[in-house]
């Protein structure tokens, strides 16, 4: 069943863009070339790379001996990229929602989208880890929605190991980032601001998201409706084909979320990547990112981002969203979210796979054709 699950994805390589076949040192050297100072952090079997200038992003997550990044970063990286430039790659957390009248990307009326640079790239400063972490930076941030309210708020990420929960057998990498929220306004937040990581990923891949049980929507479209070829809904989960264009985005909503997502990718050289995202869900919170067109509902626990362009410059993103909580003046909210990378023979890959996930996967193959 294993080797019939993976026989599509066998067919479609993960593709490499510019970078992506380089070791951790070398992702450092072009760092140095931009001007950018990074740090390697050492995390188990592998090597994280940070930038604390650009966001406090993990740039790049590599295996010992393995030059592929498992994240997505520009092939145009060796130019000098403008310090406003936001789609540098990796891992960043920014706040949400996105849009709406207590928005902050896009405008009242969802037609122009920007980043706040007071998010990203932020002015990261290295503080005390607290979780036990090989580093952790905060930032301060000063966040104005589009019906004029500002927010005074710090913003924090620390970076610790994880070991291997499913035992695996076959090389793994694994972390954790602790995001801290903390009002430093002089009045209570009021569920009007929520914390959401995004992690920019390379190549075809297929994106499992189990599903709790319900009878709720399991999913919306958040742009231009998913093709019907690349999504498979089955009782247990989602089976969302990504890596090639056109542009589509989905959510999740926290009644149908587990708190757990995986994606599957064969690599050039024949073994499997799985790339296992987790994180905590409230079934009864209060999330704030949604659809424009959603209507009064509450709003998306996970959402997957599929872009479109085609070949390097194409990027899949796993995004969660966490509820939004009344914070007094110098409380704090934190928020965990693992990944947990497994790459080696195909077997194994997708024993942890199914261990992790808790869902039968051989509807895998058939989305991924």
């Amino acid at each position: 069943m294993i080797q019939q699950t993976l026989a599509a994805l066998m067919l479609a390589p993960a593709l490499l863009g510019a970078g992506e076949g380089e070791d951790s040192r070398a992702l450092t050297r072009r760092l140095d070339r931009q001007q950018v100072a990074s740090l390697e952090l050492p995390v188990g079997e592998g090597t994280l790379v940070v930038t604390p200038a650009w966001g406090a992003r993990v740039m790049g997550a590599y295996f010992k001996g393995d030059p592929l990044n498992v994240f997505w970063v520009p092939p145009d990286f060796d130019d000098q990229l403008p310090p406003w430039w936001w789609n540098k790659g990796g891992t960043r957390t920014w706040l949400a929602p996105e849009g709406s009248p207590k928005g902050f990307f896009y405008d009242r009326n969802w037609e122009n989208w920007d980043v706040p640079s007071t998010f990203d790239p932020g002015h990261y400063k290295p503080v005390a880890p607290r979780d036990g972490g090989k580093a952790a930076f905060e930032t301060f941030v000063l966040a104005t929605a589009n019906d004029g309210t500002k927010h005074r708020l710090t913003l924090s990420r620390e970076f610790v190991p994880v070991a291997d929960p499913a035992d695996s057998g076959v090389a793994f990498v694994g972390f954790k980032t602790a995001h801290r929220l903390r009002n430093v306004g002089p009045r209570a937040l009021k569920n009007e601001v929520s914390l959401w990581h995004l992690a920019q990923f390379r190549g075809r891949s297929t994106v499992v998201f189990p599903l709790a049980p319900g009878d709720q929507v399991t999913y919306t479209d958040q742009f231009e409706p998913t093709p019907k070829e690349r999504i498979t809904v089955t009782p247990e989960a989602i089976f969302y084909r990504v890596g090639e264009p056109p542009r589509y985005k989905i959510g999740v909503p926290a009644t149908r979320s587990l708190g757990r997502v995986g994606a599957f990718s064969l690599l050039p050289d024949g073994r499997l990547q799985l790339v296992v995202n987790r994180y905590a869900v409230d079934p009864k919170g209060v999330y704030l990112d949604k659809a424009r067109n959603a209507g009064d509902v509450n709003g998306d626990a996970f959402q997957s981002y599929n872009h479109d362009q085609d070949g390097a410059q194409h990027f899949f993103e796993l995004e969660s969203h966490h509820p939004a909580v009344v914070l007094a003046p110098g409380e704090e909210q934190q928020v965990d979210v693992e990944y947990l990378v497994y790459r080696g023979d195909r077997d194994r890959v997708t024993a942890a796979g199914a261990k992790l996930l808790g869902v039968d996967l051989s509807p895998l193959g058939e989305v991924a054709r």
